[in-house]
């Protein structure tokens, strides 16, 4: 049950911190726009493969949650917004 609780927390959390990823690479750009333009240039693509990524890990993250639920016998019922709702047992 504490994995699927740790797995929920963590496909619920990944938005805020994949914002704050992109917003700390876009930082780190901006800086680097005045010291390295070049560097800045990488940085931009680095946060388009960023996003790429995301779409994959959040893809992994909602099979695993799905799962691990099965596995333990947590029902997971659709909530009204879309997105799967906490414990159901």
């Amino acid at each position: 049950m504490w994995l699927y609780r740790l797995i929920h927390s963590a496909r619920e959390s990944f938005p805020y911190w994949l914002m704050a990823l992109l917003i700390l690479q876009g930082v780190l750009a901006f800086l680097m726009m005045f010291a390295f333009p070049p560097g800045s240039l990488a940085m931009v693509f680095i946060g388009l493969i960023t996003l790429v990524l995301s779409g994959v890990v959040k893809t992994i993250l909602e099979l695993l949650e799905r799962t691990v639920a099965r596995l333990v016998g947590i029902t997971i019922e659709p909530a009204e917004n879309g997105q799967d709702s906490p414990l159901q047992s």
